[in-house]
């Protein structure tokens, strides 16, 4: 990961992760104060039309995704002038704004792995506190009688801030918003494979995986459930990409003794970079290797062959 350069103003970071903290409830909520909520979104667009006011604060570094993001920009604009009830779509379209924000801001402050894991704390903790704030106060909770009373001793205005256009979101937005947070539980359980870290850690974040897997199933929303299809599909698409192909299938296909893989590859993948890389070196590197094994296998009784 590249670091910052030192040209780039530190000052200019705090200036719009306060702006941005500031912002946030107003355009999560956009109804409960309409002149807060257009104020917040005078501050996104002065944000993003600082760079070319002030020249000291500098533009977001490039990436892949821009042109995605601009398309999507540019459709989400004429969903909005197209919809039969501009009022219901609005205070959708501000949390869509807000995210936008929040990943421009990401993709000009995380310049280390530091900063990227505090990040990614700071999303867990978001996505925890949505997913309970959004649980305990949808409808169905009353029917589920382990939940019953922890509800009971909620405040009253908790209750009714999903379900009702006015004052939050649907069960159908809850749903989404558990999709957003569904994919990262998924792919941290998946990096364990390498990670390893205790059986208590994992087992802990196997839980609170069933947990929310468990609420988007109480939500009732078939639109999450195919959206919860499609997210998974391209998270193993993700990670089959992301992965060299000859460690992706080594578990798969038959070593030669328990101890086989340690024979063919390096036990951390950090450590093989040009194998990642380069397939060349990758194949110079395991054949001699899987032909040692392969000569060895009749003289060695405790050999053995998992399928």
């Amino acid at each position: 990961m590249s670091h910052r350069p030192q040209n780039l103003p530190v000052w200019s970071y705090w200036i719009e992760a306060g702006i941005l903290t500031a912002v946030t409830p107003f355009l999560l909520f956009p109804s409960f104060n309409i002149q807060a909520t257009i104020f917040s979104l005078l501050c996104i667009i002065v944000l993003w039309l600082l760079p070319v006011v002030v020249r000291p604060w500098p533009w977001p570094p490039a990436t892949p995704l821009d042109l995605l993001w601009l398309l999507w920009g540019i459709t989400l604009l004429v969903g909005i002038c197209v919809t039969a009830d501009p009022v219901l779509t609005l205070p959708k379209a501000t949390g869509l704004i807000l995210g936008l924000a929040v990943w421009r801001f990401m993709n000009r402050a995380i310049h280390s792995r530091r900063v990227l894991i505090v990040a990614l704390l700071i999303y867990m903790l978001l996505g925890a506190g949505f997913v309970l704030l959004g649980a305990a106060s949808a409808n169905w909770m009353n029917k589920v009688p382990l939940f019953t009373t922890v509800v009971a001793q909620l405040p009253g205005g908790l209750l009714f801030l999903p379900e009702s256009p006015e004052l939050g979101v649907h069960a159908n937005q809850l749903a989404g918003t558990l999709l957003f947070y569904i994919p990262f539980l998924l792919s941290v359980m998946i990096g364990f494979i390498w990670s390893r870290p205790s059986k208590w850690v994992q087992l802990a974040w196997l839980l609170l995986t069933l947990f929310t897997l468990g609420l988007l199933l109480l939500t009732q929303s078939r639109t999450g459930w195919l959206a919860f299809g499609g997210s998974l599909f391209l998270l193993c698409l993700s990670w089959s990409i992301v992965l060299p192909r000859h460690y992706r299938w080594q578990q798969r296909f038959c070593p030669i003794d328990p101890d086989a893989d340690e024979h063919f590859l390096p036990s951390s993948p950090v450590s093989r970079p040009a194998c990642m890389t380069d397939p060349v070196i990758s194949f110079k590197r395991i054949q001699p290797n899987c032909l040692f094994q392969i000569t060895q296998f009749p003289f060695r009784p405790d050999a053995k062959v998992s399928v």
